[in-house]
């Protein structure tokens, strides 16, 4: 190795769109868990209602909220083959309709939908009461038959609830393309040397470098099943005259790949202070086992994060 090379960490070349893809999926994950601190209930309470009449709960207080909404849900409860159609109305304090929502629910021997309801949120400062009216529009059964027999009814109200629909299809679209852009930046950079040979020893040269720019050498090699634990790896560096200006030897240890193939990787950041022709070669040590080396070099590519860069 040349006096002049050295081996140096630095995220000077490392990706920001992992780090941002990362830092959006976590406060969707924060919003989704803040989404179950936030609501509390504030009613809760079965009642029945009567054909072509209304219940109205007691007042409820609402006020304006930086986040979340307040949710009426109302759930039936049917007989087998029945059906109701009902309102749900929330009243201003002079009984005036302010928001309102009908809901057919019905309920077979296979299948039901039973849950209605309202996402309501308050656009004035002050603290206001509301009303829940809920009225039975008509019910009646599967047969043609108007039935007369009062519904019951669930309703739950809460307060401070978020849409974790919304919630969930971000997280999901955000995951892929963190995803994507995790995969990308490690297959980044202009491949500028790809050569494979079915013995140990293989190189190329290529015009590379430059102040700005990163390069990333990737050795592969595929060996039998007489493999060793752990193979050597002579590489060397050339510059356009052919004078070798790096050498290092690397080990590298065995995984199975598979019956009797096994895979090694080596990868090597280097840094060349000018663009030029270089010349890249590589040996395997013990030769008798390898069944083919690869040698790929990539220029300006781009890192996860802080990586040992060999600076020439």
């Amino acid at each position: 190795m040349p006096a002049n090379s050295n081996v140096q960490q630095t995220n000077r070349f490392s990706s920001r769109s992992p780090v941002i893809a990362a830092s959006a999926l976590a406060l969707i994950a924060i919003a989704g868990i803040g989404s179950t601190l936030l609501r509390s209930t504030v009613v809760k309470q079965t009642f029945a209602v009567s054909p072509e009449a209304s219940t109205q709960l007691s007042p409820i207080p609402i006020k304006k909220r930086l986040v979340g909404a307040l949710r009426i849900d109302v759930t039936a409860s049917l007989p087998v083959n029945h059906w109701v159609t009902y309102e749900v109305s929330l009243l201003d304090p002079q009984g005036t309709p302010i928001a309102s929502a009908i809901k057919q629910s019905w309920r077979d021997f296979s299948q039901e939908d039973l849950q209605g309801g309202l996402d309501v949120r308050a656009v004035a400062q002050q603290t206001e009461s509301v009303t829940i009216e809920l009225s039975v529009v008509k019910h009646g059964d599967t047969a043609g038959n108007d039935v007369t027999a009062p519904v019951s009814f669930q309703v739950v109200v809460q307060d401070g609830v978020i849409d974790t629909r919304y919630l969930w299809a971000g997280g999901i679209a955000t995951l892929i393309l963190a995803g994507i852009s995790f995969l990308s930046v490690g297959q980044s950079g202009a491949i500028v040397i790809d050569r494979a040979i079915n013995d140990s020893d293989v190189g190329g040269r290529a015009a590379m470098g430059g102040p700005d720019s990163l390069i990333l050498a990737t050795v592969k090699i595929t060996s039998d099943e007489s493999s060793p634990s752990m193979f050597w790896v002579d590489f060397y560096v050339k510059d356009s005259n052919g004078q070798q200006i790096y050498y290092h030897k690397f080990s590298v240890n065995r995984r199975s790949a598979g019956e009797d193939v096994f895979k090694q990787t080596l990868q090597v950041y280097l840094m060349m202070k000018r663009r030029s022709s270089y010349g890249f070669y590589v040996e395997v040590i013990p030769d008798g086992p390898i069944d083919r080396t690869q040698l790929i070099v990539r220029n300006d590519v781009r890192t996860r994060g802080a990586v040992d860069v060999v600076q020439i």
